[in-house]
């Protein structure tokens, strides 16, 4: 992973990948920062998207940003 972000810092899914590394070792901060940046770089991809949002909207719960999670939430409901 790290691999890939070094040669190409801006590729969305790498970083939504690295997201959810951060996720599973605690890292809250640290992902909801990488997936956001990955949702702001992911080239259409509407799989990669839903699940960006989806990993936003757990992340914030765990966070206790239920007004953020929610957000996530509609836009998962709107975007089937």
């Amino acid at each position: 992973m790290t691999i890939i972000l070094q040669k190409s810092p801006e590729y969305g899914p790498a970083h939504l990948s690295r997201a959810k590394e951060l996720a599973a070792e605690n890292n809250l901060d640290e992902s909801v920062a990488e997936a956001e940046f990955a949702l702001a770089h992911l080239d259409g991809g509407r799989v990669a998207e839903r699940d960006a949002h989806y990993l936003l909207a757990r992340l914030y719960l765990r966070l206790k940003q239920p007004q953020q999670a929610e957000s996530r939430a509609r836009w998962l409901n709107g975007n089937p």
